[in-house]
C-alpha cells in the first residue's frame, strides 16, 4: 500500500509539472482522518504544505500495519452439535496445545490443520467425529489445496455426552 500511494504521488507531481492532472488521491483507507504527506489535510490556504516535516524516515506513508494482500483469505472453525446440528462453540480443551490450527491461508499453498482432540471436563465429555465442508456434515472436509480460494470454513462435528455419577 506504501508502494502504490507513493508512486501516485510522484506521478500526480510529475503530471502536474508536464501540464496538469486532475488526479486526486483517495484518503479512504486506513490513514483517513491522519495528516498523511500528500493529503490535503497537510496543505494551507496557499496550497503550500504545513505539516513541518523534514523530509526524512518519517515522512514515509504508514498503512497503519501490515499490507493486505488480495491472495490470503480467512479460516473459520465452527462447531456443531452432533444431536441437534446446530453450532456450537467448540471447547478450548479440545484443541491440541502443539496442534495446527491456522486461521489464514495464501492462494497457491497447501495448509494442513490437526485434528480436535476428545476432552473432559466436570463430567461432560466432548467427542471429535470429524471435519466437515457443510453445516449438515454431510461433506467431510477435504483440506485446503493449492487451487483453494475464499474463505474457508471448517465445521467441527461435536458430540458432548454427559456423564452422571450416582
Amino acid at each position: 500500500m506504501k508502494k502504490i500511494l507513493l508512486l501516485f504521488f510522484t506521478i500526480a507531481f510529475f503530471a502536474s509539472a508536464l501540464g496538469g492532472c486532475s488526479c486526486q488521491a483517495d484518503n479512504t483507507d486506513s490513514n483517513a482522518g491522519e495528516n498523511v504527506v500528500g493529503s490535503d489535510s497537510n496543505l494551507d490556504d496557499s496550497g503550500e504544505n504545513n505539516d513541518n516535516d523534514d523530509g526524512g524516515e518519517d515522512a514515509m506513508l504508514d498503512d497503519g500495519g501490515a499490507e493486505e494482500n488480495p491472495n490470503e483469505f480467512a479460516i473459520r472453525y465452527v462447531g456443531i452439535d452432533f444431536e441437534t446440528g446446530k453450532e456450537m462453540s467448540i471447547p478450548n480443551g479440545m484443541w491440541k496445545v502443539s496442534g495446527k490450527y491456522p486461521e489464514r491461508y495464501t492462494l497457491g499453498e497447501a495448509v494442513s490443520i490437526d485434528f480436535l482432540q476428545n476432552y473432559t471436563n466436570g463430567g461432560v465429555e466432548y467427542e471429535f467425529y470429524g471435519y466437515f465442508s457443510d453445516q449438515q456434515c454431510t461433506v467431510p472436509f477435504g483440506g485446503i489445496t493449492e487451487t483453494t480460494t475464499g474463505e474457508v470454513i471448517v465445521y467441527a462435528q461435536i458430540k458432548d455426552d454427559v456423564t452422571i455419577y450416582v
